[in-house]
């Protein structure tokens, strides 16, 4: 098991393995983006099919770099896996900021369109990303939204962007740790109109764009506000965590991700809103059962929003249903 600090995958379940070895999970938290070329890029993540072989670049190999694990994507090919997800690449913080620890974790960034130069350079993941490709295999990336390194250039050029523990959204002095991570900085989203998300945005289509990576999975995703949550729902039911998956269509689907996950013990609706306008709709495929509104704490829209087969989401909202 790979040591992720915290992680979360924004779907649900986290994906383990790397080092090496082999490792097939589940990973869930991938949210897919469009690619540019290549056999498999752009097409969505398969998960009720896809293979996932998770490496961390700095332990997979005695240099380090990425390099090692484009040279050693044909074995995993060979394996069966079908997708190749790696731990964070970006410069990490390399020493402390009083009072701030130095723990010296990948999730600790310091620049988010940077690849740290002690596991290679933007040719060397160009060239991981076409082999992976041309072998018919898809690239996910790790991507720590939540929060960032005390040494990164947010804190000084936006400290708008983070939580402050005198509400000042000019005071970096006062920006404040997430729970259990003293080397990191509270990023905030639930602040509307700082510019965070839209940065965030922009940073997730860099790499798309410029290196064709085919998806990412989101460290902490259950940790948006300040003070970590136990956000209990997903502890308390089987199928949020390994329960099957499968899309829904819906009447705004450029702007509204739509799906089910269930087991025996339960079925749930999700429903995501990416996009910075509020957006109505309906399933157009809508499973039966009449549904209650049991969205976690931070919801843009609380716990009232409508029922399916009809929606209504404010701007980066999310809603959960439970199938009563």
């Amino acid at each position: 098991m790979v040591a992720g600090g915290g992680a979360a995958s924004a779907f649900g379940g986290s994906p383990s393995g790397g080092g090496g070895e082999p490792s097939s999970s589940g990973a869930s938290g991938a949210l897919n983006a469009a690619g540019a070329g290549g056999s498999v890029a752009g097409k969505p993540v398969d998960h009720d099919k896809a293979s996932i072989y998770c490496a961390f670049p700095e332990i997979y190999s005695q240099s380090g770099k990425l390099s090692a694990i484009t040279a050693d994507l044909t074995r995993i090919k060979e394996l069966g896996f079908s997708a190749l997800y790696l731990l964070p690449i970006t410069p990490r913080m390399k020493m402390a900021y009083p009072p701030h620890t130095w723990v010296n974790r990948p999730y600790s960034v310091t620049d988010y369109k940077a690849i740290d130069p002690a596991v290679g350079s933007d040719d060397d993941l160009v060239a991981l990303v076409q082999k992976a490709h041309g072998l018919g295999m898809q690239v996910l990336l790790d991507q720590v939204l939540n929060h960032t390194a005390w040494d990164n250039d947010l804190i000084k050029s936006h400290p708008e962007y983070y939580v402050r523990s005198d509400g000042n959204p000019k005071n970096s002095a006062s920006i404040v740790e997430p729970e259990g991570f003293p080397d990191t900085a509270q990023l905030d989203y639930k602040t509307s109109g700082d510019g965070l998300t839209a940065y965030m945005e922009d940073m997730l289509s860099y790499w798309v764009k410029t290196f064709d990576v085919d998806g990412f999975r989101f460290d902490t995703a259950d940790n948006p506000y300040g003070p970590m949550r136990k956000i209990t729902l997903r502890n308390s039911s089987s199928a949020l965590r390994q329960g099957d998956f499968a899309w829904l269509d819906n009447s705004s689907a450029q702007h509204v991700v739509s799906f089910t996950r269930s087991d025996s013990s339960g079925k749930f609706v999700i429903l995501i809103d990416f996009s910075n306008s509020d957006v109505s709709g309906s399933l157009t495929s809508p499973p039966s059962g009449t549904w209650k509104d049991v969205s976690p704490v931070g919801s843009p829209g609380g716990t009232t929003h409508m029922a399916p087969p009809n929606f209504a989401l404010k701007s980066y909202d999310f809603a959960v249903f439970r199938s009563n």
